[in-house]
């Protein structure tokens, strides 16, 4: 664990035990607001926190008294609660029913044009079940309370952190009375989350989790100490044995992890049925695709200069694919740095990438769950930056960061038949992992 990632951890602990006492509707608050306030705290300044902060417990340990102590019941009756852009692994399932949920506004409008996605709920348009004005009074004046003792740390008595506090402990309240809505409106026996620690996941589990409803979680990317941990479903479902050691290894309980094969629900386009795709003749030289991660403009921006400025001397025709992460939403403003004719931006959704991995001659990426995909798919990968250790990985990967060391694997990619082919054996998976993709029957028998 670096050191940033140290401090985020740090401070994320002394947020959860500062306000833990801060509940509404009899739900604990700091654990839905975890993640937010993580992505606050890396906004923030953070060479000020120069001091190597004694976070030396396993993530989950650390965490595990900020958890709910979940007990579902196994018997009761009702519908299936899933996030609406998991919709592709209800696909062919029949016998139960299911509701879909959208968070917000690109996924509701993108998961309207798929007709078998209903019963459709928007939770923004749901009307907000009662509870009394007064449990909300409570929740501010316990937390003006809090931030005027003087037990609590300096770094949560500043103006900026009680604002954003202020903020999204407003919308909060109001998403716990919208999810209760849904919950008086239909019985619901099971939720199923890509994420149960994000603000929508946390918020849906949570609330099942203290009305005794069993609660899943599926793996949608490569682990991280970051937006992946604590494991707070009551089961998760992981891609193979590499990412269930992952978890094992910062604390995760083994009893509430199942292993699967690889189920890529990111990758499908929900508008299209299940086909298998097979590479197309291309008048291009060299195909490439780019997996862009959310790492803020400047990163991207510096990745794409650099990739542009390697092909453009080149004497070859040269397609590059950069496609955008689901959480990038701002297309233009990385059209714009694009300079080769052949250079494009794709959204993410707007193609399968299955379809864009499997046209592609090579995926260079920071380290994107894209190249897990591609490495199954036998794929040659390039990683490039600076690359966290990759647990899924026998060897660990040897990045690129200049124009000069892409240009050189480009034109070797390009002249020598076999160099492609030599690259794609470098990186090998863990032999502990299947590499062949569950069916959508196999996951919801390991459900059940």
């Amino acid at each position: 664990m670096d050191h940033k990632i140290r401090t985020i951890w740090f401070f994320s602990i002394e947020f959860l035990f500062t306000f833990k006492l801060l509940q509404y509707n009899k739900i604990s608050l700091p654990l839905l607001l975890l993640r937010d306030f993580q992505k606050f705290l890396n906004k923030q300044n953070m060479t000020k926190y120069n001091t190597d902060f004694s976070f030396n417990s396993k993530i989950q340990d650390a965490c595990r008294p900020y958890l709910i102590t979940s007990n579902p019941d196994h018997h009761v009756d009702g519908n299936i609660l899933i996030r609406s852009e998991l919709y592709p692994i209800t696909k062919g399932i029949k016998n139960k029913s299911f509701i879909y949920l959208a968070h917000h506004k690109r996924e509701y409008q993108t998961m309207l044009k798929v007709k078998e996605c209903r019963p459709l709920i928007y939770l923004p348009k749901l009307g907000e079940s009662y509870i009394p004005t007064e449990e909300e009074r409570l929740v501010f004046t316990h937390l003006e309370h809090i931030v005027s003792a003087n037990s609590t740390p300096d770094y949560f008595k500043t103006n900026t952190f009680i604002e954003w506090m202020k903020k999204r402990l407003q919308r909060l309240l109001k998403r716990i009375r919208q999810v209760q809505t849904l919950f008086e409106q239909y019985p619901i026996k099971l939720t199923v989350y890509g994420s149960t620690i994000n603000r929508h996941g946390c918020l849906v589990t949570s609330f099942a989790q203290n009305r005794k409803i069993l609660t899943v979680n599926i793996q949608h990317g490569i682990f991280g100490e970051l937006a992946h941990l604590p494991v707070n479903a009551d089961v998760n479902i992981v891609w193979g044995e590499s990412h269930r050691q992952y978890l094992i290894s910062h604390g995760a309980p083994k009893n509430k992890i199942k292993v699967a094969a690889p189920l890529f629900f990111r990758s499908s386009n929900t508008n299209s049925k299940n086909r298998k795709y097979t590479k197309k003749r291309s008048h291009y030289d060299l195909n490439l695709l780019v997996a862009l991660q959310p790492l803020g403009y400047v990163y991207n921006k510096k990745l794409i200069k650099k990739i542009e400025r390697a092909i453009s001397n080149i004497p070859y025709n040269i397609k590059v694919t950069y496609k955008l992460h689901p959480d990038q939403r701002k297309k233009k403003m990385y059209k714009k740095l694009l300079l080769q004719r052949g250079s494009a931006i794709v959204a993410h959704g707007k193609k399968p990438l299955r379809e864009m991995i499997i046209q592609s001659n090579l995926i260079i990426t920071p380290y994107s769950s894209v190249a897990y995909e591609a490495l199954i798919l036998e794929k040659p990968v390039v990683f490039y930056g600076t690359v966290p250790p990759l647990y899924y990985l026998k060897k660990q990967p040897r990045p690129l960061r200049s124009s000069k060391q892409i240009k050189k694997m480009i034109l070797q990619s390009i002249k020598n038949p076999t160099f492609l082919k030599s690259l794609q054996r470098k990186f090998v998976l863990n032999g502990i992992d299947s590499q062949k993709e569950i069916t959508n029957k196999e996951l919801w028998r390991l459900i059940n």
